[in-house]
């Protein structure tokens, strides 16, 4: 069924900034003015002209921005609609699906592990995983035909650096591609181990679900936990990030967003929203939900070395040591620059991928610093982070592989906006 959606008038686009400012449980404290934390409350107005602009020409169904700066949140917006058959408004305290941005969340419980001292980086992955011992690379024909190809033993083993770096050799796609009727990601990596690499570990950088799948399977053998039980117990209950999960339990289904795609200047619904609840199948590459107060927390705490204030405000978290998480967000020499499609889809070269994100290596074209960090989701969420400007931005919207030039404007239209709010007494753009 395809959804026709009424003309907004100017009343119900003034409801969508007035329903932003709601009070809401805190999840992070709040700044009394944008100002106050060094953000230009006028030109924080030009992202909700742009989130408006996104609804009424039908590119997106709805959304949810938060910027965040110093450790206080110094704006949020919601646009649109959570349903559009059922005229919900969206809300703040809504599910999306954010998909990869599963991957950060899954490479840092591998440093809790490592922090641990039950993993070492440098391990084989068959020293946890016996069936990854001797595994295949795959040799193209000369032919170019993809069933034209010959194996070879590979050299050298997969790594765990090589899993958190996607340089593994793991063919590009999604665990559900080669799991069949697995009900568990231990299961589908099992089967992965019968697909050749497509080049010879730590060679080369090829970004893949897989990689960060196998890499979860890999922490549920480790803790002798599934990863929902692991990622609950170290990190979302610490937290309080009682919204992110890998299924969304029935009680709170009216609160996940539907799935969009738009046609023809209209939206047809994608995803059934009715099984979520029964999830079995915990994807360290993409599988979890999460609100934009949960994910904003757990950005956060890495910001701030590891611990996080509780939302009573009486408590101080650990979560992690200050190393573990300056390792994590750090680049290593094995880390390799993103390719030239997330070049462009990610506003520019000097990003290597690591530990489930992209981290600003070097001086480009972008104003962000070096050492900031972004990932995306295939439903159309971001965040990126700036570490020495304290500085969050995050977009949550449920748009499935939106067309590359929304993602890119959704991306870089935004990211720019938000870093243009900065200032220097609210006056000057900071350099």
């Amino acid at each position: 069924m395809i959804l026709t959606q009424k003309p907004l008038l100017k009343t119900i686009i003034f409801a969508f900034v007035y329903l932003s400012l709601i009070p809401f449980a805190k999840a992070l404290p709040v700044a009394k003015t944008p100002e106050e934390i060094g953000l230009s409350s006028s030109k924080l107005e030009a992202i909700t002209e742009e989130l408006e602009l996104l609804v009424n020409t039908r590119q997106i169904a709805g959304g949810v921005l938060t910027v965040i700066r110093n450790g206080k949140v110094g704006y949020r917006k919601t646009v649109g609609f959570r349903n559009l058959e059922t005229e919900e408004l969206i809300q703040v305290n809504d599910i999306f699906r954010i998909a990869s941005m599963t991957k950060i969340i899954t490479g840092f419980a591998a440093y809790l592990l490592k922090q641990d001292n039950l993993i070492d980086f440098n391990d084989p992955v068959s020293k946890y995983i016996e069936s990854y011992g001797s595994l295949k690379v795959l040799i193209p024909g000369k032919s170019g035909e993809a069933s034209d190809f010959t194996t070879v033993t590979a050299k050298n083993q997969i790594t765990i650096q090589h899993l958190l770096n996607h340089t593994s050799g793991l063919k590009a796609g999604i665990s559900n591609s080669i799991s069949g009727n697995s009900a568990t990601i231990g299961e589908a990596m099992e089967k992965l181990v019968n697909i050749p690499l497509q080049f010879e570990p730590g060679s080369a950088f090829l970004y893949s679900n897989l990689n960060s799948d196998l890499l979860g399977y890999l922490i549920e053998v480790v803790s002798e936990q599934t990863l929902a039980e692991f990622f609950e117990a170290r990190i979302f209950q610490p937290l309080e990030m009682k919204d992110t999960s890998f299924f969304v339990r029935e009680e709170k289904l009216d609160r996940l967003t539907t799935v969009y795609t738009p046609k023809n200047n209209n939206f047809k619904p994608l995803v059934n929203n009715a099984d979520v609840f029964k999830q079995t199948y915990f994807s360290g590459g993409g599988g979890l939900y999460s609100t934009i107060n949960d994910y904003s927390r757990f950005l956060q705490m890495l910001l701030s070395q590891g611990q996080l204030i509780s939302k009573d405000g009486q408590t101080v978290i650990q979560v992690a040591d200050a190393k573990t998480v300056e390792e994590f967000l750090s680049i290593k020499p094995e880390d390799l620059e993103i390719n030239p499609f997330f070049q462009q889809l990610l506003g520019g070269a000097s990003y290597r991928f690591t530990n489930g994100m992209a981290v600003k290596s070097a001086p480009s074209e972008t104003v962000a610093s070096i050492g900031a960090f972004k990932w995306f989701g295939a439903y159309s969420t971001y965040y990126f982070v700036d570490p020495k400007k304290e500085l969050i931005g995050i977009l949550m919207t449920q748009i499935p592989f939106a067309p590359f030039l929304l993602q890119t404007n959704l991306i870089n239209k935004f990211e720019s906006l938000i870093y243009n709010s900065l200032c220097n007494n609210c006056q000057d753009v900071e350099p």
